[in-house]
């Protein structure tokens, strides 16, 4: 039987384009149109109805995995494409489309990556912090293979290793956010995991000898990438791998797997200006290995992989399986239910599930750290599916959450433990002095119950003596009469009053005696059980409490460093893009600015000093928005015998990038208003805010020269409806801005409208009259928009 018999299938379990609201029925309606229009000069929708989907001409053989895939589609050979989209198994249909891309731009005779200055450009301003970052990693190590550390020192080093391993999983699984396949680049602040299985890879790797080899099935390239090597470089210098494999596409694919050209390049960038020479040395010292193989790019689970690929990995002691696409192959591309209206899906551990298994049948060692993009769903409890559905209704495709599961052995045995103790023996050690803390406990349990039996004891004995004492007095004289009990005699020669006086201080020693051992035993012995609830109630709660309230703050740390760091990522892509943008692109260039400033003002100002906001605000201010501004003036001054000079001035830069420039003028009119209204009003206790009120100073003519423009094209469109110029745009702008109509803060919604309004309505007036004042506020560059005359 043929590896590609699998999907000759009348009936398939698969997800496709059929399941109504399916990712697959989404990914097929929308990403495929918007990756296939940037890529190939065909148009989209003619050239799937009238190709089949087994055109000879446009499958070309000599692309990597193309022969498996012409088998695997053999029994779809009479449909067309569009067809074969719609009604296909989903996994089978995007291995089709990205060979499809393959072919269009005749690869297999250019070997031209037509994805690679996207992905390029996602992580290229990014270098210089990752080459620091994998100093820091060399830097560490060096330092402690130098000193001569002492055994409690070492003790430390080796559980900072162990903390280490379980940041750089999470590291590992947020890194693979960045997917520029997706229809909306997936950038997550923070991952939130559904199943961690972090700790039993933390027991695996708690070694004293270095495994022989672990392997990397990589995914995205750019920061994906990057962690992958970070991860790579940890597991050998910290000896717990000889040697690390990674395993690349052969080709571009899924626009930004990671190819051998895309690991050259990083790599390049990381040892630039001499730094990371070690990274070359494990390269040429076979340390680090990169393979890459046909099967990547195949339409097949992890259990048809061909045969010598399946002998290397049967050695591996550890495969790092990264991305989506790959642990769809690994557990197969479908939910199990647990009933047949699908209404459930079925609860089942990873190593349950698969696919990749050894020669005798087991699963290989792996780890998965995977973000959830698709509708796949393996190894995530009833509860906490039921936390991610409730929080978020699109949480297993949109790049949110995520899982990292292995089928590693909940308990590793049969290696030899260091001598250094790591965090698995300081668990052991603290387990062992809480059994010896719980002894101790049992131990003064029980000389407490010594102590009350004996004090139990003489209370009865007292009791029984002041019983016995009072009998004696009372019955002394018939027992020395009758029975001849001489020792009675002294108590029987008693007189009534001596007698009385005695039976009295018997009662109240025996009162006393059942006062004093009733206070004591009856709520030893009743309330017991209740008391012991209580008490154990009470710290339970104390306990929890304070767990929750520690835990909240630490996430809320956490999660507030990633935000800020990737906002200040954000912020300084955005002004390299504004600044390549500023001589041809003037508008775009600023409404660009604008994007990077909004990052910068979200930052924490006490992660940011005072001396590098100012540098980073002066820099887009002087150099790209007063220059953008300035191009854009001289552009409306050169238009001449237009009715509408800036319109046509704003209609060459959006011809010039494929735009509408109605539609660029508006938004870029948001833009800018948004960021003057959160400076001058929404955020006025903002720390930096001197620093950003000369931006607003310098582009807000432009927005109301910009609104003008939009009302002069209306009218000039709509000569009935002079009087709605205003109440057009308003609406427009509210149906994108941050302070309009998505906006959930009511007092600031209402407050940004009515001073827009206000605006707005002083423009129409000047559009109405044909005052041309708002060219020379936008040529002053020096007024704000929300400043009424």
């Amino acid at each position: 039987m043929e590896r590609s018999d699998y999907w000759k299938k009348d009936k398939f379990d698969e997800f496709s384009a059929k399941d109504a609201g399916s990712f697959a029925k989404f990914t097929i309606e929308n990403r495929f149109s918007k990756i296939f229009k940037e890529v190939c000069s065909e148009e989209y929708e003619p050239f799937i109805k009238d190709h089949k989907v087994d055109d000879e001409k446009i499958l070309h053989s000599n692309i990597p995995g193309v022969d498996e895939l012409k088998k695997s589609i053999s029994s779809y050979k009479d449909y067309t494409i569009k067809d074969f989209f719609e009604k296909a198994p989903f996994f089978l249909v995007e291995f089709y489309f990205y060979h499809l891309l393959l072919s269009l731009r005749n690869y297999d005779n250019l070997k031209f990556d037509f994805f690679a200055a996207k992905k390029d450009a996602d992580w290229k301003d990014k270098a210089e912090d990752f080459s620091s970052k994998l100093s820091v990693l060399f830097d560490d190590f060096e330092k402690f293979n130098k000193r001569k550390f002492s055994k409690k020192e070492k003790q430390e080093f080796n559980e900072r290793k162990n903390e280490h391993i379980k940041s750089i999983l999470y590291y590992s699984l947020t890194s693979n956010t960045g997917d520029l396949s997706q229809l909306h680049e997936i950038r997550s602040e923070s991952v939130k995991c559904l199943c961690n299985e972090t700790e039993i890879c933390q027991n695996y790797l708690d070694v004293a000898k270095p495994y022989s080899r672990f392997d990397i099935i990589c995914d995205n390239s750019g920061a994906e990438l990057f962690s992958d090597i970070y991860l790579a470089v940890f597991f050998l210098v910290y000896g717990l791998a000889k040697k690390v494999v990674f395993h690349l596409k052969p080709c571009p694919f899924f626009v930004s797997d990671a190819t051998i050209d895309d690991f050259s390049k990083l790599v390049a960038a990381l040892i630039k200006n001499g730094k990371n020479t070690e990274l070359l040395d494990f390269i040429s010292k076979k340390k680090i290995e990169v393979w890459t193989n046909d099967f990547w790019v195949e339409p097949y689970y992890f259990d048809k992989m061909p045969d010598d690929l399946k002998s290397h990995f049967d050695k591996s002691d550890l495969v790092i399986i990264k991305g989506d696409l790959n642990y769809r192959r690994l557990v197969g591309d479908f939910n199990n239910y647990t009933d047949k209206a699908k209404s459930s899906i079925k609860f089942e551990r990873l190593e349950e599930r698969c696919l990749f298994k050894n020669k005798s049948n087991k699963n290989i060692p792996l780890v998965a750290p995977r973000v959830l993009k698709s509708d796949v769903f393996v190894g995530i409890d009833t509860v906490f599916e039921a936390i991610g559905r409730n929080s978020d209704s699109q949480f297993k495709t949109d790049g949110k959450w995520g899982v990292i599961q292995t089928t590693l052995p909940i308990k590793t045995v049969g290696r030899t433990k260091k001598k250094i103790k790591s965090v698995s023996d300081k668990n052991a050690e603290k387990k062992d002095n809480k059994s010896d803390s719980s002894k101790d406990n049992e131990s003064k349990h029980s000389i407490s119950e010594i102590c009350f039996f004996i004090l139990f004891l003489l209370v009865a004995l007292l009791l029984i003596g002041s019983l016995v004492a009072v009998l004696l007095i009372v019955f002394s004289k018939p027992l020395v009469e009758n029975w001849n009990c001489k020792f009675l005699e002294n108590i029987a020669n008693f007189s009534p009053k001596e007698a009385a006086e005695r039976i009295d201080f018997s009662i109240i020693l025996t009162s006393l005696s059942l006062l004093v051992g009733g206070s004591i035993f009856v709520p030893k012995f009743l309330l017991k059980k209740e008391v012991d609830e209580s008490v154990q109630k009470e710290i339970k709660n104390t306990v929890e409490n304070l767990v929750q309230e520690e835990a909240d703050k630490y996430i809320d740390s956490k999660f507030n460093s990633v935000s800020n760091s990737l906002n200040k990522c954000d912020a300084h892509f955005s002004r390299m893009i504004a600044f390549n943008l500023k001589e041809e692109f003037p508008v775009w260039s600023i409404g660009w600015s604008i994007r990077s400033l909004k990052r910068y003002e979200k930052l924490d100002p006490n992660s940011v000093g005072f001396a590098e906001y100012f540098d980073f605000v002066d820099f887009l201010r002087k150099t790209v928005i007063e220059s953008s501004a300035q191009k854009f003036f001289v552009l409306i001054k050169d238009v001449k015998n237009e009715i509408n000079p800036v319109m046509a001035a704003l209609e060459k830069e959006a011809e010039e990038s494929g735009n509408d420039s109605k539609r660029l003028a508006i938004r870029t009119v948001k833009d800018i208003i948004d960021f003057e209204y959160s400076v001058q009003f929404k955020n006025k206790d903002l720390k930096n805010r001197s620093i950003l009120l000369p931006v607003c100073n310098l582009i807000g003519g432009l927005a109301k020269c910009l609104c003008s423009a939009v009302m002069v094209n209306s009218q000039n469109e709509k000569l009935s409806e002079q009087n709605l110029l205003y109440r057009e745009l308003l609406e427009q702008i509210l149906q994108i801005s941050d302070y309009g109509k998505k906006c959930k803060d009511f007092d600031a919604k209402k407050d940004y409208e009515n001073r827009l309004i206000l605006v707005l309505k002083e423009l129409e007036e000047c559009v109405k009259n044909k005052n041309e004042k708002y060219i020379k506020d936008f040529a002053k560059c020096d007024v704000l928009f929300f400043q009424s005359k």
